[in-house]
C-alpha cells in the first residue's frame, strides 16, 4: 500500500480507517508535527500485511 491510498483512504473513510486498521501505539508513532504521516502509516500496513501473509491466521498447516 503506498502514501497516496493512505491518503485516498482517509479520505474516504477519515477516523473510522485509521480506528480500524492502526491501534493508537501505531498513530502514535506515525505522527509527524501537527499531524499523521502517511508514509510512515503505509509502512506499517505493509508490515502487518506481510506478517499476516506469513501467519495465515486460521490455516492449520498441520490439519
Amino acid at each position: 500500500m503506498s502514501a497516496d491510498d493512505i491518503k485516498d483512504s482517509l479520505s474516504t473513510h477519515g477516523e473510522h480507517y485509521l480506528r480500524r486498521v492502526f491501534s493508537d501505539r501505531e498513530l502514535a508513532d506515525s505522527s509527524r508535527g501537527a499531524g499523521l504521516d502517511p508514509q510512515r502509516l503505509a509502512a506499517r500496513f505493509a508490515a502487518k500485511e506481510a506478517t499476516f501473509k506469513v501467519l495465515r491466521p486460521g490455516d492449520d498447516p498441520l490439519g
